[in-house]
């Protein structure tokens, strides 16, 4: 599901990957620790995750690499092939 995020997030799906990451926050590490690994105060995480709320690109990355951290894992963005961007051009 942090992967998804993450394609969503480059994606340009802002919404979607803060769906997501609403989800894994809840689900697996709660807000708390989050805020903390995030360096962001718990009040502005929630209202980061939040559907009613706005939230800056810049927040929900950051919100990403600490989810991702905790998680153990890193996420990383490679070049597409040349065929596979031929084929997703056409």
């Amino acid at each position: 599901m942090i992967a998804e995020a993450g394609t969503a997030f480059l994606e340009g799906e802002l919404e979607v990957a803060r769906g997501l990451l609403r989800t894994v926050v809840r689900g697996a590490f709660g807000y708390d620790s989050v805020a903390a690994a995030a360096s962001l105060p718990r009040a502005k995480l929630v209202r980061a995750l939040r559907r009613s709320e706005p939230a800056s690109a810049a927040t929900v990355r950051v919100v990403l690499t600490a989810v991702s951290r905790l998680a153990g894992i890193r996420l990383q963005v490679e070049p597409a092939r040349l065929e596979e961007a031929a084929q997703a051009a056409e």
